[in-house]
């Protein structure tokens, strides 16, 4: 986990839960255990961009983490303007696509 640009911060990136075994809370006690122990370990602060509903809703219930932000339309809008320097495959990111972020408080 880490963040470029953002000196004692960082950045969950993906979490994925293996189809079986979706639903049950694995992905956000996982999550959630992870954070606990970066920040033990490190001492810097953790947050999330989500877009999936599941993500999003466990750290909407949970008090472990605090809702930071939300953009309806994503965060890079530069491919969708056509400001995307001359590549041909989009970048992987969250343009059109509803994310909320968090910061984990635990």
């Amino acid at each position: 986990m880490s963040t470029f640009g953002h000196t004692g911060r960082s950045r969950v990136s993906r979490i994925v839960v293996l189809p079986d075994y979706r639903g049950a809370g694995i992905g956000g006690a996982f999550l959630d255990g992870c954070c606990r122990l970066y920040i033990a370990k490190k001492k810097r602060k953790v947050s999330i961009v989500a877009s999936h509903p599941g993500i999003k809703g466990h750290c909407r219930k949970s008090p472990l983490w605090k809702f930071t932000d939300f953009k309806p339309n994503g965060f890079c809008k530069s491919w969708r303007a056509g400001k995307h320097s001359g590549h041909t495959v989009a970048p992987a990111n969250s343009a059109g696509r509803a994310v909320e972020s968090y910061e984990f408080i635990g």
